[in-house]
């Protein structure tokens, strides 16, 4: 079998273009449309290089050549990143890839389109291809379109709510990403202010050394030691405890602290003063993509002061 090399790198800068238009619309990744190309074309360089070396790749051997052209592109059009943000983006891409390519191997098989599209490219006319099939193979590749871009939505919208946030506890500020939950409803029972929560590894860096001894000590406690702690012994002043409730699950009670300012690191910064801060040794995002809950109603409140 011929292979030229010229197809071959066309094929593959336009096809890689694709995933990766697909892959940053879809799932919402950050990357213009110049690093993309430029990630393509490499894309497609070092595919012609790996068949020259290596031609017709099989196995274990296809894989990790695959994989490796595959991360030099990512990097290459967003940037980069951690390991884990690394995985999630090879995750993704496959599953587009994949997922595209399965049902666009149906549709031609299925519909004849396979046959089609060989006759289109051996004719200067289109005569021999009926109205009725090209119109099926047509509303096929956009529902096919149309359902990816769909399932992207609802992946952009959940990140649109994750937010970088600064945090000034006293001298020393903090960073990290908040989520704005919908679903936090607590408040400061005296002030009835909004609070916020956060992982206490995440804050622990700006306590002070008694404050952290004493909450590290309150977390390994359990819930009827807790509640003893809570009651009968001496609890630090910079301490607020903060009821709350969920389905499932007894009321029970948070330590909070008063955070100086919280920044919502965006342009234009919003800042908000004096805002509690209730700490959880618990893990508020599964997958690690955020370590603090933010209140609905202090996001508006901040929205109305820009």
């Amino acid at each position: 079998m011929t292979v030229y090399l010229d197809v071959l790198f066309i094929i593959n800068v336009g096809m890689d273009f694709l995933m990766l238009t697909l892959l940053s619309n879809i799932f919402g990744y950050q990357g213009n449309i110049r690093r993309r190309i430029l990630a393509s074309i490499l894309g497609g360089g070092l595919a012609c290089i790996s068949f020259i070396i290596w031609p017709y790749q099989r196995g274990i051997g296809q894989i990790v050549l695959s994989c490796f052209i595959s991360g030099i592109m990512l990097l290459v059009a967003y940037g980069s990143y951690d390991l884990r943000s690394l995985c999630k983006r090879f995750f993704c891409l496959y599953l587009i890839v994949y997922g595209f390519g399965g049902v666009l191997t149906w549709i031609l098989k299925e519909t004849k389109g396979g046959y089609y599209f060989i006759l289109l490219m051996k004719t200067t006319s289109i005569r021999n291809l009926y109205f009725k099939s090209f119109l099926f193979i047509s509303v096929g590749v956009f529902l096919l379109l149309f359902l990816l871009f769909s399932t992207g939505k609802v992946v952009r919208e959940e990140q649109q709510f994750l937010y970088p946030i600064s945090l000034v506890i006293g001298k020393k500020t903090i960073h990290t990403i908040g989520f704005l939950d919908t679903g936090n409803r607590l408040r400061e029972p005296v002030t009835k202010k909004a609070v916020l929560v956060i992982e206490f590894h995440s804050v622990y860096a700006a306590l002070n050394t008694s404050l952290a001894t004493w909450l590290e000590r309150y977390f390994e406690r359990s819930q009827d030691e807790k509640k003893k702690i809570e009651v009968e012994e001496k609890v630090p002043e910079e301490i607020y405890w903060i009821p709350f409730s969920s389905v499932g699950k007894k009321a029970g009670q948070l330590p909070a602290i008063l955070c100086d300012s919280v920044f919502l690191d965006k342009k234009p910064v919003i800042e908000e003063k004096e805002v509690y801060l209730a700490i959880t040794n618990q893990r508020l995002s599964p997958t690690r993509e955020y370590f603090l809950l933010l209140h609905t109603d202090l996001w508006k409140e901040t929205k109305n002061k820009k």
